[in-house]
């Protein structure tokens, strides 16, 4: 059960995250968090998602922090891009709207459905190993 192992996933790295809490305001070293956690992070994650298949939805900025070339050697990784319908960057309610109803039916259904997902507009495609979900155009 997916569910299920996402839970068991976020119980094992909440250590990691609270300690993280304890000291993301702390000016210890120059380097970006992301950069800071994703040794650990990604030790963690592929101790309990090897022979997985993991679907990748995080944003870029929380995307650095796992090292996800790393993972793939452990687990097969489907990255899902958001997409504004110029290509851009997909931002703002409606694109985290998205995202959560997307999570929601790929909890509820696997990846058996995903190239039938569509909601008010979005669309989405394969596009290599993963999927771009694009955003309708916008009306004039």
């Amino acid at each position: 059960n997916l569910g299920l192992l996402i839970a068991q996933v976020c119980k094992d790295l909440v250590a990691i995250a609270n300690c993280y809490g304890c000291v993301r305001g702390l000016a210890v070293t120059n380097v970006p968090h992301g950069q800071f956690w994703k040794e650990p992070l990604t030790a963690a994650l592929m101790n309990k998602l090897r022979n997985k298949t993991v679907i990748n939805l995080l944003p870029n900025e929380h995307e650095a922090a796992i090292d996800f070339d790393q993972l793939s050697t452990v687990a097969t990784v489907v990255h899902v891009v958001f997409v504004s319908s110029d290509g851009s960057g997909a931002a703002g309610h409606d694109a985290k709207a998205v995202k959560g109803i997307l999570a929601r039916q790929l909890l509820i259904d696997g990846m058996s459905n995903i190239e039938k997902f569509s909601w008010q507009g979005w669309k989405i495609k394969r596009r290599g190993d993963g999927f771009v979900v694009s955003a309708p155009k916008a009306k004039k």
